[in-house]
């Protein structure tokens, strides 16, 4: 009886030992999709590297240069004052666009929360309904 125990043990441990060995010397293939996937995201990458490329030749817009053009037909200013002239029309201009986003944004804000609101007064007006519903069934099954 222990010889086979030992047997049993010993054919199991080879087993083990073939089966490591095994898991071991596996070789993973790729799929013909895996390897187009891997081909179409190294043109992709080759490509953004071409865009990023292009994009740093690009000049950098120039902010200010429709206020230089309004004020001096695109010369520089000559004094502090000019330079402060049109330092505050640019930051006026700022402004404006920083108020017009903001009112934008806030009316948004706004409509999102009405249709919130109007939900959760919906989903309570469920809930109560739901409540008076088993009351009722509740007094009905205890009148019965």
């Amino acid at each position: 009886v222990f010889q086979d125990v030992r047997d049993r043990e010993e054919k199991a441990d080879h087993l083990d030992m073939v089966l490591e060995e095994f898991a071991n010397n596996i070789e993973l293939e790729q799929d013909l999709h895996d390897k187009a996937q891997e081909a179409s995201e190294k043109i992709e990458d080759e490509m953004e590297i071409g865009l990023e490329d292009q994009d740093s030749e690009r000049e950098k817009p120039d902010f200010l240069q429709p206020f230089l053009d309004a004020n001096f037909g695109g010369a520089l200013p000559k004094n502090k004052s000019q330079v402060a002239a049109v330092k505050s029309e640019c930051l006026a201009a700022l402004k404006e666009r920083l108020l017009e986003r903001a009112t934008i944004i806030q009316d948004h804000l706004d409509r999102e929360q009405a249709a919130l609101n109007r939900l959760t007064e919906l989903n309570r007006m469920q809930g109560e309904n739901q409540e008076e519903k088993k009351k009722a069934e509740e007094n009905k099954e205890m009148s019965d």
